[in-house]
């Protein structure tokens, strides 16, 4: 609709909150034809940080001024420049301890599990299983089934075929017992927006029958302690996420489900939420199962299992899925150079595995050398002089369509 009248200039204020990686690069394959092939000006706002590596140009805003006005490729890490602009402190670095492998006793387990809404199956036989004080990521595309396949490990959803054991108890006669050992936070605001903080923390422990609760203790350990007086509908969405994931947290559960906690929040919310994740899983074992679309919040996981169209089809750490990826579509190069427009063109003609990130061209290839030779020829043969070519490590994101365009490709 935004462009019925072929605008020159286009404004898109946070796009793709909430939209999966796939749907996210054809989003951005779409905004690159335009401005390639039309010349259109794009003005957007946007909370992931691999998305703003993907213009030309970012400005870093905070309370309503410009803070930082820069090149994506001029920055080395963005995030942390983005949180020291904000703070004016240096990030604190988020310790990723692997997970103590002394105690692998199973919390979840899954076999052939299956959730049918009259014909459409919206989890297809998963098999899942899942260790003590493991963080464990689902990532997929909208609609893949992380959230049924949540909601089943949670005992909402009775699954249609196949069964679920929490800490031993059965989810489908054991409810109430299951419910004594998780928490829970739904992908929707589950507050009460006209109490205040310490009121909505009293009403979920007394939901979950926690008596005589230091409720300072905690308040102070998520940093709410100033915010108890507060009404939740006054507070920043950030603020609220963290005050969601205290309630969580109240009879402290030895399993925890967080059900895309950190959607369009800033990167600062983000970093705390995530401190406070590794602090209750390797300090305290709590087993986490967290559903995502960052990126960069995926690479903090133990493992990640990807799933599409119900079913789970990558299980295994990030640095495992990255190199599965690698295997079935080839390295990554990375090529840089002033006479964009006019490389991609040359580029596009002889390669057909091939994205754009802002100034930046990706091809995945098998044959590393043989493309680095064959794109410099190709550049110097018409007096373009001036570039880098070089192997990069894949993205997360990379591996994450990878796997999925396999998998659409065996289906078809």
């Amino acid at each position: 609709c935004t462009l019925l009248h072929l605008p020159d200039i286009i404004f898109l204020d946070e796009p793709t909150t909430g939209v999966d990686p796939l749907s996210r690069q054809d989003f951005w394959r779409i905004i690159h034809n335009l401005v390639r092939e039309r010349k259109i000006t794009i003005l957007l706002t946007t909370s992931y940080m691999d998305e703003a590596e993907r213009c030309h140009r970012i400005a870093l805003m905070h309370e309503g001024k410009i803070l930082l006005e820069e090149r994506p490729e001029n920055i080395s890490n963005l995030e942390e420049i983005f949180i020291e602009k904000i703070t004016g402190q240096k990030p604190k670095i988020i310790d990723i301890v692997k997970k103590r492998d002394e105690d692998k006793s199973l919390m979840i387990v899954c076999k052939g599990v299956s959730k049918l809404f009259g014909s459409f199956k919206a989890v297809d036989k998963v098999d899942l299983k899942v260790e003590k004080g493991e963080i464990l990521g689902l990532l997929g595309p909208n609609g893949a089934g992380k959230t049924t396949l949540i909601k089943m490990m949670c005992g909402l959803l009775e699954p249609s075929e196949g069964k679920i054991s929490i800490l031993g108890y059965d989810v489908q006669k054991e409810r109430a017992k299951i419910w004594n050992v998780i928490g829970y936070m739904s992908q929707k605001f589950s507050l009460y927006k006209d109490l205040t903080v310490l009121e909505n923390m009293k009403f979920y422990a007394g939901i979950y029958g926690v008596k005589d609760y230091n409720f300072k203790e905690i308040l102070e350990r998520l940093e709410l302690l100033e915010m108890g007086d507060r009404l939740v509908k006054d507070l920043p969405f950030g603020i609220r996420q963290r005050l969601a994931l205290a309630c969580a947290l109240l009879h402290k559960p030895p399993i925890l489900f967080l059900d895309e906690p950190t959607s369009g929040v800033d990167p600062v919310a983000r970093r705390n939420f995530w401190e406070i994740i590794y602090q209750v899983s390797r300090q305290e074992g709590t087993t986490v199962i967290v559903s995502t679309h960052y990126m960069d919040e995926a690479e903090n996981c133990d493992r990640l299992g990807l799933m599409n169209r119900g079913r789970l089809i990558a299980l295994g750490t990030p640095e495992e899925i990255k190199k599965e990826s690698e295997k079935f579509s080839g390295s990554l190069l990375q090529i840089k150079t002033p006479y964009f427009y006019k490389a991609f063109e040359l580029i596009s003609k002889e390669f057909s595995e091939i994205s754009i990130y802002g100034n930046k061209i990706f091809i995945r290839t098998f044959e590393i050398e043989n493309a680095k030779e064959k794109i410099k020829n190709l550049f110097e043969s018409q007096k373009l002089l001036s570039f880098e070519i070089e192997q990069i490590l894949i993205p997360l994101q990379e591996a994450f369509v990878d796997f999925i365009k396999r998998e659409e490709a065996l289906n078809v």
